[in-house]
């Protein structure tokens, strides 16, 4: 009888140790990822640093997770870091470093969404995108319903996103402006859609819509907002009134040459650009409000992890304020990369945190990945899932280090020290003047735990710690397959 009784025992504990794994595995969490585009480092009210912003709602989110002062984007322009946002891994391992380069987000990438859907979640992707490669029609490896998403609501019109017309009328309107105005047919799913409205109010909207069809099931909302990248002045008439603004017009081929235009407005000594750029960030953080208080009524706060971030430095030419760093969207002094990031979950950090520790937007995916407990084999990612130090409130790591390189600049940061390197004088200058804004030529070497607005070049004083960190450099270079002598 014993002997019959073995196969019932062992298959009982059998069962006992599956229900014991099933207990230890991760509860799925909720992920919403928000993102907004080129908002100032000095750019939320709770700082303090700007006595004209206002953005209560992201001050609430603050006080309520953790704010992150050394998050950092993997570029200084928007579509190489949404790449390495997407995918956790560094872009130049696919050849992109600037505008225009490599194959924006290939085929042959797993985004953070593919590995989500694969584990059972439902995943929406609600604004703009722009990977800088093919991503414009359904037909192409970066259109969100091939890279993972199940769910489509947004423009692939690339870097410039007109905030109020979309669709074919709008560009027949406009003629020649309409592609230097953006306003390309918006995207419901598979399907060209008009529009006539404001895009982030649009966005939130169809983001809500997403998160109550999906309440009871684990779900990745990435609500990509077009704020408050340039143009601020297209805002709703009702905006413009209850500030007592001017409507500004757009670009018209008959009254002006584009770059004599784009040059009057885009530069950031125009008196009135900056109340314009305040009013898009208004609206951003009443969006993201929308967002917040649609998870405390549908109960699902407590289970949702709220990582609110920027695609790069803010646009200093567009009138955002970076503060106490240097720099601006575009080039790689700290303005250029280092963003405003918040990140809250929930019952499981000291609400109101300030972690200084280093963090990079390469770090979201693994972070998410660990969190909805998927398993990756080493190598896997660039960035490191930073769960642990998130909800525990532990600091995040202090010495640890990062590269950026957009071609014809580089800089690494290791611990504490940054050094910065310009092999490509005649590239950055060209940029700089184009884009009005500062430039710092040759290599210069920063302390940014003493020096965190890059004041004081130590290249000259340090020259061994120069040639160690010029190493690391080339040393990454070539372990992701991409080396200096290729460029």
């Amino acid at each position: 009888m014993l002997t019959g009784l073995l196969p019932l025992l062992a298959l009982s504990l059998l069962a006992r140790q599956a229900d014991d794994s099933r207990a230890e595995a991760p509860t799925p969490s909720n992920i919403l990822l928000i993102v907004a585009d080129d908002q100032g480092y000095a750019d939320l009210g709770f700082l303090g640093w700007k006595d004209d912003v206002k953005t209560p709602r992201l001050d609430e989110l603050a006080k309520q997770g953790s704010y992150l002062p050394n998050a950092y984007a993997s570029a200084p322009i928007c579509n190489p870091s949404r790449v390495g946002m997407l995918t956790g891994r560094y872009q130049q391992r696919w050849n992109n470093y600037f505008y225009g380069g490599g194959r924006g987000l290939p085929a042959d990438s797993i985004t953070l969404a593919e590995r989500l859907k694969e584990a059972g979640y439902a995943t929406g992707y609600f604004g703009k995108v722009h990977t800088g490669g093919p991503d414009r029609n359904p037909a192409a490896a970066g259109f969100p319903l091939n890279t993972g998403f199940d769910r489509f609501y947004g423009t692939t019109t690339g870097g410039r996103v007109h905030y109020l017309h979309h669709g074919k009328r709008a560009q027949e309107e406009r003629g020649k402006a309409a592609g230097q105005m953006a306003v390309g047919s918006l995207w419901d799913d598979d399907r060209e859609v008009e529009f006539d409205g404001f895009t982030t109010e649009a966005f939130g909207t169809q983001a809500r819509a997403f998160v109550a069809d999906h309440k009871d099931e684990p779900f990745f909302a990435m609500v990509s907002f077009n704020a408050v990248h340039n143009f601020a002045w297209q805002l709703p008439d009702a905006e413009l009134e209850a500030r007592g603004l001017d409507r500004f017009p757009d670009w018209d081929p008959a009254q002006q040459k584009y770059m004599d235009w784009y040059k009057g407005v885009h530069r950031r000594d125009w008196p009135e650009g900056r109340k314009y750029y305040l009013a898009q960030l208004e609206c951003l953080d009443r969006e993201v409000g929308r967002l917040l208080d649609q998870l405390d009524e549908l109960e699902l706060a407590d289970n949702t992890l709220v990582i609110y971030t920027v695609d790069n430095g803010g646009c200093v030419p567009d009138w955002a304020d970076n503060g106490p760093l240097a720099g601006s969207k575009y080039h790689l002094l700290e303005g250029g990369t280092r963003t405003p990031t918040i990140v809250r979950f929930p019952g499981q950090q000291q609400p109101g945190d300030r972690n200084p520790g280093i963090f990079s937007a390469l770090d979201i995916a693994p972070t998410v990945c660990e969190l909805a407990g998927i398993k990756t084999p080493p190598g896997t990612f660039d960035g490191v899932s930073q769960l642990g130090a998130l909800r525990a409130g532990r600091p995040l790591p202090a010495n640890r280090e990062l590269h950026w390189d957009i071609g014809w600049q580089w800089s690494v940061r290791s611990g504490d020290w940054k050094l910065m390197s310009t092999p490509n004088e005649a590239a950055a200058k060209q940029e700089a003047e184009f884009e009005q804004v500062d430039v710092r030529l040759g290599v210069r070497l920063y302390n940014l735990k003493s020096d965190p607005g890059e004041a004081t070049d130590l290249s000259e004083s340090r020259p061994k710690l120069v040639e160690q960190l010029q190493a690391k450099h080339v040393a990454w270079r070539d372990a992701i397959g991409q080396s200096i002598e290729e460029q």
